[in-house]
Protein backbone atom coordinates (compact mmCIF):
# COMPACT_ATOMS: atom_id res chain seq x y z
CA UNK A 1 0.00 0.00 0.00
CA UNK A 2 2.88 2.70 1.04
CA UNK A 3 4.92 2.16 -2.44
CA UNK A 4 2.01 1.53 -4.53
CA UNK A 5 0.62 5.22 -2.97
CA UNK A 6 3.19 7.79 -2.33
CA UNK A 7 1.08 10.38 -3.00
CA UNK A 8 -0.78 9.86 -0.21
CA UNK A 9 1.70 10.47 2.16
CA UNK A 10 2.89 13.32 -0.02
CA UNK A 11 -0.87 14.89 0.45
CA UNK A 12 -0.62 14.34 4.08
CA UNK A 13 2.55 16.62 4.15
CA UNK A 14 1.53 18.98 2.26
CA UNK A 15 -2.40 19.34 3.80
CA UNK A 16 -0.67 18.64 7.55
CA UNK A 17 -3.69 17.06 8.12
CA UNK A 18 -5.27 13.59 7.49
CA UNK A 19 -8.95 14.68 7.11
CA UNK A 20 -7.63 17.11 4.07
CA UNK A 21 -5.41 15.08 2.71
CA UNK A 22 -8.44 12.38 2.32
CA UNK A 23 -10.65 15.37 1.43
CA UNK A 24 -8.19 16.63 -1.20
CA UNK A 25 -7.62 12.39 -2.27
CA UNK A 26 -11.23 11.96 -2.18
CA UNK A 27 -10.34 8.97 0.46
CA UNK A 28 -12.20 8.55 3.24
CA UNK A 29 -10.07 9.64 6.46
CA UNK A 30 -10.82 5.55 7.89
CA UNK A 31 -8.88 4.49 4.56
CA UNK A 32 -5.95 7.33 4.61
CA UNK A 33 -5.86 5.95 8.53
CA UNK A 34 -5.19 2.63 7.65
CA UNK A 35 -2.21 3.29 5.34
CA UNK A 36 -0.94 5.58 7.96
CA UNK A 37 -0.38 2.43 10.49
CA UNK A 38 1.58 0.79 8.24
CA UNK A 39 3.56 4.13 7.91
CA UNK A 40 3.86 4.32 11.87
CA UNK A 41 5.34 0.40 11.29
CA UNK A 42 7.89 2.02 8.78
CA UNK A 43 9.04 4.39 11.04
CA UNK A 44 9.00 2.51 14.14
CA UNK A 45 11.19 0.11 12.31
CA UNK A 46 13.94 3.42 11.31
CA UNK A 47 12.52 2.55 7.30
CA UNK A 48 11.69 -1.23 7.41
CA UNK A 49 8.69 -3.03 7.55
CA UNK A 50 8.98 -6.80 7.11
CA UNK A 51 12.43 -7.24 6.28
CA UNK A 52 12.21 -4.50 3.62
CA UNK A 53 13.31 -0.93 3.31
CA UNK A 54 10.06 1.47 2.50
CA UNK A 55 12.27 4.47 3.42
CA UNK A 56 15.68 5.50 4.02
CA UNK A 57 17.33 6.03 7.79
CA UNK A 58 18.04 9.74 6.67
CA UNK A 59 14.39 10.38 5.70
CA UNK A 60 12.93 8.65 8.76
CA UNK A 61 15.45 11.33 10.95
CA UNK A 62 14.18 14.06 8.96
CA UNK A 63 10.56 13.61 9.59
CA UNK A 64 11.78 13.27 13.37
CA UNK A 65 13.82 16.56 13.13
CA UNK A 66 11.82 18.99 15.47
CA UNK A 67 11.09 22.04 12.65
CA UNK A 68 9.57 24.58 16.40
CA UNK A 69 7.88 23.81 19.37
CA UNK A 70 4.24 24.83 19.96
CA UNK A 71 2.81 26.00 23.25
CA UNK A 72 -0.83 25.84 22.25
CA UNK A 73 -1.81 28.12 25.13
CA UNK A 74 -5.43 26.44 26.29
CA UNK A 75 -3.93 24.53 29.28
CA UNK A 76 -2.78 21.77 27.22
CA UNK A 77 0.96 21.01 27.43
CA UNK A 78 3.35 22.36 24.36
CA UNK A 79 4.52 19.75 21.62
CA UNK A 80 7.45 19.64 19.51
CA UNK A 81 6.35 19.97 15.87
CA UNK A 82 7.96 17.71 13.40
CA UNK A 83 7.19 17.69 9.11
CA UNK A 84 3.66 15.75 9.96
CA UNK A 85 4.52 14.38 13.02
CA UNK A 86 4.51 15.77 16.82
CA UNK A 87 6.48 14.85 19.29
CA UNK A 88 5.95 14.77 22.71
CA UNK A 89 8.13 13.62 26.24
CA UNK A 90 6.75 11.30 29.17
CA UNK A 91 3.43 10.59 26.76
CA UNK A 92 1.17 7.66 27.26
CA UNK A 93 3.10 5.79 30.12
CA UNK A 94 6.65 6.15 27.42
CA UNK A 95 9.57 7.99 27.56
CA UNK A 96 9.12 9.91 24.01
CA UNK A 97 6.60 9.46 21.58
CA UNK A 98 5.81 10.85 17.67
CA UNK A 99 2.94 11.05 16.89
CA UNK A 100 -0.31 12.48 14.72
CA UNK A 101 -3.96 13.24 16.16
CA UNK A 102 -6.73 14.54 13.92
CA UNK A 103 -10.49 13.83 13.56
CA UNK A 104 -13.56 14.62 10.94
CA UNK A 105 -17.08 13.14 10.14
CA UNK A 106 -17.34 11.94 14.20
CA UNK A 107 -13.72 9.24 13.67
CA UNK A 108 -11.22 10.58 16.22
CA UNK A 109 -7.78 9.35 15.08
CA UNK A 110 -4.40 8.72 17.17
CA UNK A 111 -1.38 7.10 15.89
CA UNK A 112 1.51 6.80 17.58
CA UNK A 113 5.44 5.28 17.64
CA UNK A 114 8.11 5.07 20.30
CA UNK A 115 11.31 5.15 18.58
CA UNK A 116 12.93 3.67 21.44
CA UNK A 117 11.25 0.43 21.35
CA UNK A 118 9.90 0.18 18.14
CA UNK A 119 6.47 0.02 18.62
CA UNK A 120 3.08 1.65 17.95
CA UNK A 121 -0.23 1.98 17.91
CA UNK A 122 -3.04 3.41 15.64
CA UNK A 123 -6.58 3.83 17.34
CA UNK A 124 -10.00 5.22 15.75
CA UNK A 125 -13.02 5.58 17.18
CA UNK A 126 -16.38 6.86 16.08
CA UNK A 127 -19.17 7.81 19.18
CA UNK A 128 -16.72 9.03 21.36
CA UNK A 129 -17.76 13.08 22.50
CA UNK A 130 -15.23 15.56 21.54
CA UNK A 131 -12.66 15.41 24.84
CA UNK A 132 -9.21 16.25 24.84
CA UNK A 133 -6.81 15.53 27.95
CA UNK A 134 -4.39 17.69 29.09
CA UNK A 135 -1.36 16.80 26.74
CA UNK A 136 -3.73 18.08 23.76
CA UNK A 137 -4.78 14.63 22.83
CA UNK A 138 -8.40 12.95 21.91
CA UNK A 139 -9.20 11.40 24.98
CA UNK A 140 -10.75 7.94 24.59
CA UNK A 141 -7.96 7.23 21.53
CA UNK A 142 -5.11 8.46 24.33
CA UNK A 143 -6.77 6.34 27.39
CA UNK A 144 -6.70 2.95 24.51
CA UNK A 145 -3.03 4.76 23.35
CA UNK A 146 -2.14 3.83 26.86
CA UNK A 147 -3.67 1.15 27.68
CA UNK A 148 -2.34 -0.69 24.23
CA UNK A 149 1.38 0.28 25.28
CA UNK A 150 0.86 -0.83 28.89
CA UNK A 151 -0.30 -4.26 27.46
CA UNK A 152 2.69 -4.55 24.95
CA UNK A 153 4.64 -3.65 27.90
CA UNK A 154 3.56 -6.43 30.11
CA UNK A 155 3.67 -9.13 26.54
CA UNK A 156 7.40 -8.17 26.23
CA UNK A 157 8.24 -8.86 30.21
Amino acid sequence: MFVKNPEYFLAIVKERSISKAADRLYLSQPYLSQYLAKLVSILAGDGMYDGTAFLSAQSVEEMETVQFSVDPGDGTAPFDQCLILRRQEELLGREELYYHTGSAYGVYALLSYDPNTGDGVVVLTTGAPRQVDDRGLYQLCARLSEQLYAAMEEHEA
